[in-house]
């Protein structure tokens, strides 16, 4: 085993940012098919929901009921494509590939707890963002790599939950520009794809199809984060425990 690394090395950003795209690169094909197997059907959830529920003409409190259930609906189904991120990074950064049907299968194969890491994580930031906003910050930065935690070590969700915590300390900062990074060129390329579509929340006779249009480019751009949580996860074990080579063998 490697010796830990310091406690004081900085998080290599860039090289994180660049591992993210270069594992989408060279992994287009599972990471795409998962995608849309997962992301896809949440996004349609989330998205055509907002326009169904805008049409409805709900009032204000039943609407803010109604899109809060829709979104943690489709929360839920988006965050098990995470999962399925978490086997194609860990093969790539073995200079192997996974399969389509690997990519498939990881969300199924911790399903329940993965469901449940989805609740809780989603509670818990979301009452955070609620009450003083920079809580539910502080909990999903503390939060971000539960995901490959429970995945890769086999964790259940209060243990994962520690376990990204504990990885996180003292890298929340860095953790939050990547974020931010990649949130924002998320966030451009939907601008893109929303100026001419009728906006982020589609209207018009054809909003339907522009929203489940809307959701396949959103699904796709869901690799982003999916691969950029799992490869900010590989380097807090580096960073944590001088674990390169001993992250994919956990792995196996």
């Amino acid at each position: 085993m490697s010796a830990p690394a310091s406690l004081s090395s900085p998080f290599d950003f860039g090289g994180v940012f660049r591992n993210t795209f270069g594992t989408i690169g060279r992994n287009p094909a599972p990471l795409v098919v998962a995608a849309v197997t997962y992301g896809l059907i949440g996004t349609l959830i989330s998205n055509v929901g907002q326009i169904w529920t805008g049409d409805r003409a709900f009032a204000p409190l039943q609407s803010f009921g109604v899109t809060e259930m829709i979104g943690l609906f489709g929360g839920l189904v988006i965050s098990l494509f995470n999962f399925s991120a978490v086997p194609v990074v860990m093969a790539d950064s073995k200079g192997e590939k996974a399969t389509i049907a690997e990519a498939l299968r990881a969300p199924l194969t911790v399903l329940l707890p993965a469901l449940g890491l989805a609740v809780v994580s989603q509670i818990g930031i979301t009452v955070g963002l609620i009450l003083l906003i920079v809580p539910g910050v502080i909990l999903a930065l503390m939060w971000s790599v539960a995901v490959p935690s429970m995945y890769v070590e086999r964790l259940g969700v209060l243990d994962a939950l520690k376990r990204s915590t504990q990885l996180t300390g003292n890298h929340r900062g860095a953790i939050f520009g990547l974020m931010l990074v990649l949130g924002l060129i998320s966030a451009g390329a939907n601008l893109v794809l929303a100026l001419p579509t009728g906006g982020l929340i589609p209207k018009g006779p054809d909003r339907y199809l522009w929203g489940a249009l809307h959701s396949l480019f959103g699904a796709l751009l869901s690799t982003i984060f999916a691969v950029g949580i799992s490869q900010a996860y590989l380097e807090l074990r580096r960073l944590k425990e001088g674990s390169g080579g001993e992250t994919a063998r956990v792995f196996e």
